[in-house]
């Protein structure tokens, strides 16, 4: 990772509730604070830890 001032913040989810982040939490690595959900991708209107994160650079990880 390169270096970065500030808070290095990740967000997780998963859509089922059966459903395991740990894929996602290793291939993000160390971060300052994590916000995970377990919760549809449909509609992100009423999702409140997603309104929370405003990126300055996003990678997207998919597992399985």
């Amino acid at each position: 990772m390169s270096e970065h001032k500030g808070q290095v913040v990740s967000y997780v989810r998963v859509s089922a509730a059966d459903q395991n982040e740990a894929c996602q939490l290793e291939a993000i690595g160390e971060v300052d604070r994590l916000i995970s959900e377990k919760v549809s991708g449909k509609s992100t209107s009423d999702r409140e830890p997603l309104k929370e994160i405003r990126p300055t650079s996003v990678t997207a990880t998919r597992c399985g």
